[in-house]
Formats: structure tokens, sequence, C-alpha cells
């Protein structure tokens, strides 16, 4: 019972800030989230394999989304 309200929890939680940083800055949590590995990571450099690994996301989900970061000028590829 406790484990189900816990898991209810996080996922309302979860659901809000995600809507909270689209509305407030344009960004998904997972974007949001590969922002704060790159600029935690040395030199703010990361591989793309490694960055998936990290967000638990596809190569393929991480080469768009970091296009899609590029286009905004967050983000450039090296």
């Amino acid at each position: 019972m406790a484990l189900g309200r816990l898991i209810g929890a996080h996922s309302t939680l979860t659901r809000e800030l995600s809507a909270q940083l689209v509305e407030e800055h344009g960004l998904t949590l997972n974007e949001y989230e590969v922002l704060l590995l790159l600029a935690r990571a040395p030199d703010s450099r990361m591989r793309r394999i490694d960055v998936a690994g990290e967000v638990r996301l596809s190569p393929s989900g991480v080469t768009r989304m970091l296009d899609r970061l590029e286009k905004t000028g967050l983000v450039e590829k090296g």
C-alpha cells in the first residue's frame, strides 16, 4: 500500500515538474536532465552513447533531442 502511494506521488510530481519546465522554459524533463549532465561533465562534453545510458533513452532518441537543443542554441555538437 505504501509503495503504491509512493509511486503515485512520484508520478504526480514528475508530471507537474515536467509541465512547469515546458511552460517556463520550453524544456522537457529529459532535456533538462541532459543539460544538467552536460553542465556537470568535464569540459561540458559527453559522448552521445554515454548520455543515452545516463538518461535511459535510445541513442537515436538522444540524437533527436540534441538536434532540437542545438537548434535552440543550448548545445553545440563537437
